[in-house]
Parts: structure tokens; sequence; C-alpha cells
């Protein structure tokens, strides 16, 4: 017997939901996240809609994590996707994620962790790296930004 309701995909966008939803309070929040609030956002970065950095790109082949909290601007959410600045090494880079290419959320001030299935959108040839981006396969995908803080 076929299953004729996919309650797993359904669920599933259900929660990338509520992650929009999250993402949109902290703009009608003045683009501040309330109290010690702070969202670990990972994603497949070979997902074709994804847009970041060449040089982001060859870090991260893969997968990235990123950490939205108190150093980030033009949060931006849309249908489909949303952006966020963020500084790498000093520098500020924009990224547009995709909801679809999300594979894990968390709040770890509300106790809140949601992960994902997504399908990729991936076409090899647009991904294909040169032997020099290995030497990125070993870093930490978690982005910290504790270090660039002041006190």
């Amino acid at each position: 017997m076929d299953n004729l309701i996919n309650y797993t995909e359904l669920a599933q966008k259900a929660m990338l939901q509520v992650v929009k939803n999250a993402l949109e309070a902290v703009i009608d929040n003045g683009g501040v996240l309330p109290g010690d609030h702070h969202f670990y956002i990972t994603f497949h970065t070979g997902h074709k809609r994804v847009r970041m950095s060449t040089d982001l790109r060859k870090r991260f082949p893969e997968k990235m994590t990123i950490v939205i909290q108190r150093q980030y601007r033009d949060l931006q959410v849309h249908d489909d996707d949303f952006e966020v600045t963020l500084k790498f090494a000093g520098m500020p880079q924009n990224l547009v994620i995709p909801f679809a290419s999300l594979t894990d959320f968390s709040d770890p001030y509300a106790n809140f962790r949601v992960t994902f299935n997504p399908s990729i959108d991936n076409t090899s040839e647009d991904r294909k790296f040169s032997e020099e981006s290995t030497a990125y396969d070993n870093l930490d995908n978690v982005v910290s930004f504790e270090k660039f803080r002041r006190r």
C-alpha cells in the first residue's frame, strides 16, 4: 500500500517554517536576538542556490555552521531563503542560504534543536574545486565569533 500522505515531508516543511519564523522574529525585534538566544545554523554549501564567496566555499566545500548571536548584520528573510552578513577573518561576507539546504538549526538558550534531511540541488560541474581546496577539509565547520567580541 502506498503512503498517500508523506508525514515526514510535512513535518520537515513545518519545522522549516519554525526556523523562518524565528529569523523573522529577530527582524521584528529590530534585528536583535532577545535575551541570550543565539542560533546555530548548519547547511550544505554545495546546494546550487547557496551564495557565498569562492574563498568560503573552498574552506567549507560540504557543510558549514554559522552562529547568529551578536555580530551579524543585514539579516533578511525571503520565501525560500535568508541572507545575512557575517565577518570571516575580519572581512564581511554576505551569505544567501536556502531553507532547503539546512541540515540543523538550534537555539541552545531555548534548548531547541531540529535536524533536516534536505534535498540537495547540486550540479557537480558547478561544485568542483581544485586540489588545493582539500587542505581545508579538516577544519572545524563551526565558525565562532567569541575571539572577535569586544569586552
